[in-house]
């Protein structure tokens, strides 16, 4: 960090910033992780880095998220949604919507949380993002049990559970096979949820 500093290497900054946020953000060291994440959008802002901003943004919103700062962290996916479309980013867009969606789940706004990750959804398939599509399904059957929709949150876990057995992801596999198991015992269909 100190060596990319004193060459100006603003890149090399971002990334090694990230990179230790990451890490914070992992040990559940929430405060030090924004507190970097702050430095790094100053830095990507003053060069105009917007892949680093849209990166942070997203990333501050799964934090906020994680703590519980739902209209914050609707603010940090909003910023991201905004700048993955100045990029024309499509896959930065796909995760801002599904981050919006899986917020407005967290809020009980399960209309909007539909939306929002239907809107993930078709950017998944147009770009061919099929573990990104996977994950999407799950969160859109979680928000489908809200809403009484079982059979389509049925649906999306069973696409959810092939597209992940195809990709080999079998600890996604399992948590998707364990919300099925779940939704089918919501239809009292026992025989199938063993």
């Amino acid at each position: 960090y100190d060596i990319s500093s004193k060459h100006d290497a603003k890149q090399q900054v971002l990334l090694a910033l990230g990179n230790i946020s990451l890490i914070h953000n992992i040990r559940g060291e929430y405060d030090k992780s924004l507190n970097i994440f702050k430095e790094v959008l100053n830095i990507s802002e003053n060069i105009n880095d917007l892949r680093n901003q849209v990166m942070t943004y997203g990333n501050q919103g799964i934090i906020f998220k994680n703590l519980g700062k739902y209209e914050t962290s609707l603010e940090n996916y909003n910023k991201q949604l905004e700048i993955s479309m100045k990029m024309d980013d499509l896959w930065q867009q796909s995760n801002a919507h599904d981050g919006i969606g899986v917020v407005y789940h967290k809020l009980k706004q399960y209309d909007k949380s539909e939306s929002e990750i239907l809107k993930a959804i078709e950017i998944k398939k147009k770009i061919k993002d099929q573990n990104g599509y996977a994950s999407c399904l799950n969160n859109l059957a979680e928000t489908y049990v809200k809403l009484g929709k079982i059979k389509e949150a049925e649906e999306s876990l069973n696409k959810a559970v092939k597209i992940f057995k195809g990709l080999k992801n079998d600890r996604s596999m399992h948590i998707c096979s364990v919300e099925l198991a779940k939704t089918l015992m919501l239809k009292e269909d026992y025989s199938s949820a063993c």
